[in-house]
């Protein structure tokens, strides 16, 4: 059936002819991040963004926890 709410659901993604649907969860994102080189060292994005929307304490240091914290709320 439609969905009430949202953007997505399988009507509409059939309607679009839309056969693949991907998701996707960043883990880190180097700041000053460019095409040509980035730094092992550089500070990570990613980092603030758990902080500043509050996600658990153990995504901030752990890509795993993230991966896992992101595809909990995907589900």
């Amino acid at each position: 059936d439609r969905a009430d709410r949202g953007q997505v659901d399988l009507p509409r993604l059939i309607e679009g002819n839309v056969a693949l649907q991907v998701f996707t969860a960043v883990t880190k994102s180097p700041a000053g991040q460019n095409y040509e080189e980035n730094s092992s060292e550089a500070m990570d994005n990613i980092t603030l963004l758990a902080m500043g929307q509050l996600w658990p304490v153990d995504t901030w240091s752990s890509l795993h926890e993230r991966a896992r914290y992101q595809a909990a709320r995907l589900h």
